[in-house]
């Protein structure tokens, strides 16, 4: 981005950066791609949290993005044992075009929320107009989107503007969680990556339940052919069964008739009907 001072900050638990080797990777196949937008007011530390994650390093000046940028990465291997690709959307309200003329990418010319799985909202606790433009991201949002509000810059508590338990009961109203972040030390970054997991567990859950609910569609839409089979079956074993028990019962029939025929003819009958 620019900056010329720099500092290694304490590691945290976070993606992989898109090297070479996560490039040959991901080219053999991914098994999500989350998209997870950072918004807020310029100076809140967007692109110092995108940074963060990615190589670890704090920088102390300050230079302005100048339009929209992604930053792709990989979702921790302990997290899961799929690819996943979580590609960070650094967003600007407004552009600074570098050349007379250019237009350049911002919240204003592109939809950023489409195909969105997770929005991240940082504000400033010492200037109120980012705590107040954060409210308003987080209200203007989808309802689809899920969001978390970050109150950044917490090594710097003197002089805040902005109250803690403020921000606390506009967060418990608004449903939201509400993060506390200081990215020189890496503070808040572990939480900040559970927040993130839980997307990828939620997307999953739902995926599971759809593929779930497709099977049991397709067992209930089960071809009749099969039944109809198995129904014909039944009927030619029944049908079977029925020839046997008729088949000996005129055995038995005919064997009784032959028995009393011989009783007759050695005179057993005839004792039998004298007496």
């Amino acid at each position: 981005m620019g900056n010329e001072v720099s500092q290694t900050t304490p590691s945290a638990p976070g993606a992989q950066a898109l090297d070479a080797r996560l490039q040959k990777k991901f080219r053999r196949g991914i098994d999500l791609n989350l998209k997870i937008l950072v918004r807020g007011e310029r100076k809140t530390g967007k692109s110092q949290l995108i940074r963060s994650i990615q190589t670890s390093t704090f920088h102390n000046t300050y230079t302005p993005t100048p339009a929209l940028t992604v930053q792709s990465f990989q979702l921790p291997e302990a997290a899961t044992d799929e690819v996943v690709k979580v590609d960070f959307w650094d967003v600007v309200d407004e552009a600074i075009p570098q050349k007379k003329g250019e237009k350049a990418a911002d919240a204003s010319t592109c939809n950023v929320y489409q195909g969105a799985h997770a929005l991240i909202v940082l504000y400033d606790p010492r200037e109120p107009l980012s705590f107040i433009t954060a409210k308003d991201i987080i209200y203007n949002r989808p309802d689809h989107v899920p969001a978390v509000l970050c109150r950044n810059f917490t090594d710097c508590d003197s002089g805040n503007a902005v109250k803690t338990e403020e921000a606390v009961a506009w967060c418990a109203e608004a449903g939201v969680p509400l993060l506390q972040l200081s990215l020189r030390n890496a503070f808040g970054l572990r939480e900040l990556f559970h927040f993130i997991n839980s997307i990828y567990l939620d997307h999953r859950c739902r995926s599971l339940e759809l593929s779930l609910a497709l099977a049991r569609e397709k067992k209930l839409n089960f071809p009749p052919l099969a039944k109809n089979r198995t129904t014909k079956r039944s009927s030619r074993v029944s049908l079977r069964n029925k020839r046997y028990e008729d088949f000996q019962r005129r055995t038995l029939h005919t064997n009784f008739h032959c028995i009393r025929s011989v009783d007759v003819f050695h005179g057993e009958g005839t004792s039998l009907k004298e007496e």
